[in-house]
């Protein structure tokens, strides 16, 4: 069964297991690769594992390779060539001895003239034209698992080959120039279509020049050379602009041709393909005087195109182990990450730098208060009712309900006694994130580098966007990212709530994206019995605080009045006590807990003792006070001593009875 580059997968036939042990100890090497490596590796030329075409195919298992038998599977490839025989003897043990093994021999300071003569490929023609009247020294010199030849020159002294050494990889049209640490030509032994063998076993002759010089001015791009002289121009214009009768337009000033357009097609995104390519080199071809036959003309512009595809497709996995490489750059041990300085707060506890934030809330509920409260304290410096702010500018995009911002701010002012500065910018309409303006936003953010940017809200800067759409969302998160990674600010997003109070509107997977997620919930319609609740529902990376509790004030502005000479109001927000989310039914247990330790310190409390004493509440289940004296440990605010029992932690000890009773 002989195996078809790209074909369907073939059957299967049935193994028949080969004994493949020559009876005196020594590897089989029916091929002769594992010699022809040793000895290579012996001369100090680098050999690596390369994978193997049988019956069944390329044993890479891709029955559509697009170079069977010819590439590495290593992960490194020829940057894992070695010299070191037992290392090639293992690789062998591993592969070699199961016939699923090619070695591919790496070309630093050599180079090798690579001539295809497969089908279709004008390989030998070329060969014969270039060389004509030119000494051609006997050399090293392979047949190709397709029949054609490769003969390895020495370089001169000093050069290591390829573009370090100003050499191109093409001398014609199906003539290859190999050379450079990059490069590698197959081990003799090594089998694609039939095995790689030794035609003529010399040494590696001295490059001659006529050929370093034909690789040093051939036309990248083109698949062909175009030596100095032979052509007016390498430039596609100047090729185009030969008379039609004029005898340069031949051969090579077709592959020349062919070359640019070959070279344009992958310019584009996606390329322009086969058609576009063959129709402009053919509209090329037929204005000449004396154009090249249909025949000629398909060998040319499939050998070029060829080419080109296998140098797109090189130049393909050069940046993919390029990035790979930059990758491994980035990663960090966990040492490295220790060294990394943790986020700064932007409101300790709640907002932090380099983040993305979101808080949501029903209409109604008063978190734009709630987020303008926050913005003006970051914006002046002054901590937040206990908790530390960076200070520095902050933008607000006032997206909806711009008209009542100034009432809100003016009224914080006067119900505060504080002048808000300058470091607080409002914009007073929505900038869609998905838009054209919103790079014009991270520009002039960057200019800024506020601290915080609030965009209120959500729905109004994603117009257009579903918002149910996890794919849809996702591109808003990135874009959102982008602005957080450009200015290093904290971004904060004012959401709704969805039918669910419980939860944001909309796609689940933005809740994933955030790093912090905060709630609104309003308790109360008149003003004076409202409450509004701040909960933390996620920290990513730092404590969830308990909720923050507050009551609407309506402040009467000094001085204003409306067209019918009512006054102006507006509301602002004024913290209460800390308060539970649900009520905590083990409180006053825990409470009898710190109270008894408070008064025993320093000397420990035990479970039992605790039970037996006057401290604990009536009807309380012994289950109750482990769980409490538990969740006391956990949460750091007691330490036990081994058998001892228990003492307060030292920040509850510095807390005060106070505290205790307040938490």
């Amino acid at each position: 069964m002989k195996y078809v580059k790209g074909a369907e997968r073939p059957e299967k036939a049935p193994e028949v297991p080969e004994s493949t042990d020559p009876g005196n100890g020594a590897l089989a090497d029916p091929d002769g690769l594992l010699a022809a490596a040793l000895a290579l590796a012996a001369e100090g030329v680098k050999v690596f594992p390369c994978h193997r075409v049988t019956e069944d195919g390329c044993t890479c298992g891709n029955y559509a390779c697009k170079s069977p038998g010819k590439h590495p599977r290593n992960d490194h490839g020829s940057k894992d060539a070695t010299t070191e025989p037992e290392t090639i003897r293992m690789w062998w043990i591993k592969w070699g001895q199961h016939g699923r093994l090619n070695l591919g021999q790496t070309l630093t300071g050599r180079a090798v003239v690579d001539v295809d003569v497969a089908e279709g490929k004008p390989g030998e023609a070329t060969w014969e034209a270039l060389s004509a009247a030119q000494d051609v020294p006997k050399t090293l010199t392979y047949r190709t698992g397709r029949a054609g030849l490769q003969m390895v020159f020495q370089l001169p002294d000093g050069e290591t080959g390829g573009k370090a050494d100003g050499y191109s990889n093409t001398l014609g049209a199906a003539v290859d120039f190999k050379t450079g640490p990059g490069a590698y030509v197959m081990v003799p032994g090594s089998k694609t279509d039939d095995v790689y063998t030794v035609v003529h076993g010399a040494e590696p002759a001295p490059l001659p020049g006529w050929v370093a010089e034909l690789a040093r001015t051939a036309v990248p791009g083109t698949g062909g050379s175009v030596v100095a002289g032979r052509l007016e121009g390498s430039h596609l214009s100047d090729l185009l602009s030969l008379a039609a009768d004029d005898p340069a337009r031949g051969n090579n000033w077709l592959a020349a041709v062919a070359g640019h357009y070959a070279a344009d097609t992958w310019k584009f995104a996606p390329p322009r393909g086969w058609s576009w390519y063959s129709d402009m080199a053919r509209a090329a071809n037929s204005a000449s005087a004396d154009p090249i036959g249909e025949a000629d003309l398909l060998k040319t512009m499939r050998s070029i195109w060829d080419t080109e595809a296998r140098q797109h497709e090189q130049a393909e996995a050069e940046a993919v182990e390029n990035q790979a490489a930059a990758l491994l750059d980035e990663m960090l041990t966990l040492d490295d990450l220790a060294a990394i300085p943790p986020a700064r707060p932007v409101l300790k506890g709640y907002l932090y730098r380099g983040t993305v934030a979101r808080m949501y809330g029903a209409s109604g509920s008063m978190k734009s208060f709630l987020a303008l409260d926050v913005a003006i304290h970051v914006a002046n410096g002054w901590d937040w009712y206990g908790h530390r702010v960076e200070a520095g500018p902050v933008v607000y995009i006032v997206a909806e309900g711009a008209a009542g911002v100034w009432k809100r701010g003016a009224a914080w002012q006067q119900h505060h006694g504080k002048k808000i500065g300058p470091n607080l910018k409002f914009l007073p309409r929505p900038v869609q994130v998905t838009g054209p303006e919103w790079d014009a936003l991270v520009a002039a953010c960057e200019r800024l580098r506020p601290v915080l940017v609030v965009l209120d809200t959500q729905a109004r800067v994603t117009v257009g966007v579903d918002e149910n759409s996890n794919t849809d969302m996702g591109e808003v998160v990135a874009l959102v990212d982008r602005l957080k990674a450009t200015t290093g600010a904290c971004v904060w997003l004012v959401h709704h709530t969805g039918h669910n109070a419980d939860r944001s509107r909309g796609a689940s997977a933005v809740k994933g994206a955030m790093d912090t997620e905060l709630s609104v919930k309003r308790d109360g319609k008149d003003l004076d019995e409202t409450t509004v609740t701040l909960g933390v529902e996620k920290q990513k990376d730092a404590e969830e605080l308990p909720d923050k509790v507050f009551q609407p004030r309506q402040v009467v502005l000094d001085g204003l009045a409306d067209e019918d000479g009512d006054p102006v109001t507006s509301v602002v927000l004024v913290p209460l006590k800390h308060a539970p989310r649900d009520p905590d039914k083990t409180a006053l247990l825990k409470a009898a807990i710190l109270a008894h330790l408070r008064q025993s310190d320093p000397e420990p409390v035990s479970q039992a003792r605790f039970r037996s004493g006057p401290y604990k509440p009536e009807k309380t289940h012994n289950t109750a006070v482990s769980a409490a004296f538990g969740e006391l440990k956990d949460a750091g605010r007691i330490v036990q001593l081994g058998v001892k029992g228990y003492v307060l932690g030292d920040a509850e000890k510095a807390a005060g009875p106070v505290q205790t009773i307040l938490k």
